[in-house]
């Protein structure tokens, strides 16, 4: 049982916090206070790029390296074989053993190139790369948006 007196001092010390004008306005400066203290500041990124490779685990050498050679940096043969068995295997466990999407070497590498390209030609919708309207002929010209889902 809770005695009238705790109760009623609770009562008045709680009414006292909340007249207390000065009060609010306190707590209000500490959070305004380390809100200020924590906001970031914009600062310049200088990487080094032969450091941030080899930080990484990749080691550039070839200063005048191909864009083909540059990707094949990062996508090499091992990787594009693995992932598309990964994906084959992927389907199959999908579709209840049923069916594979049969997802080629030069399907995941067409695939990447195509990815990159939406990066650079920007639409709303992955598929306007395809639409008559506003065709992208690099993208559509290289893979069927059905394909492209599938690998997707």
């Amino acid at each position: 049982m809770v005695d009238m007196k705790d109760a009623e001092s609770a009562w008045e010390a709680a009414n006292a916090i909340l007249d207390d004008n000065n009060y609010i306005e306190n707590v209000l400066n500490d959070v305004s206070n380390e809100v200020t203290e924590t906001m970031w500041q914009k600062t310049p990124l200088n990487i080094d790029g032969d450091e941030y490779f080899r930080g990484a685990g990749l080691h550039v050498t070839d200063k005048d390296l191909s864009t083909m050679k540059y990707l094949r940096t990062f996508f090499n043969d091992h990787l594009i074989d693995q992932r598309a068995f990964q994906s084959n295997l992927y389907s199959v466990q999908c579709s209840a053993g049923l069916q594979s999407a049969n997802i080629s070497k030069e399907d995941l590498e067409q695939y990447i190139g195509i990815l990159i390209l939406m990066g650079i030609y920007s639409l709303p919708q992955y598929q306007m790369h395809w639409r008559k309207e506003c065709n992208t002929p690099l993208i559509s010209s290289c893979m069927t948006v059905n394909r492209f889902d599938i690998i997707k």
